[in-house]
């Protein structure tokens, strides 16, 4: 399988390219934001973490909520993701 058709699944792009503008957000503002259901954008995120393209960090005062940011290698993917789609004339 090649790396990139992790990215076959639109959410996967719009999940890198809201924490590319966002930064750091809770995995249920992202869930919000893409309008998708929270177990779908669990399992997508899970797959961007075992590529090491996002990082989980849990918050202290209520430890079940978990913010989510790029890694520097993800930052690098987005801002190419974010590239195409201005290529492409695409907004999100």
């Amino acid at each position: 399988m090649y790396r990139a058709q992790l990215f076959e699944d639109t959410q996967a792009i719009g999940i890198m390219l809201v924490l590319l503008k966002e930064g750091r957000i809770f995995t249920t503002e992202l869930s919000s934001r893409l309008a998708k259901g929270a177990g779908t954008t669990i399992s997508r995120v899970r797959s961007l973490v075992a590529e090491d393209l996002i990082m989980e960090e849990r918050e202290t005062e209520f430890p079940r909520r978990k913010f989510l940011e790029l890694t520097p290698k993800g930052r690098a993917v987005a801002e190419k993701l974010a590239e195409i789609e201005e290529i492409l004339g695409g907004t999100r």
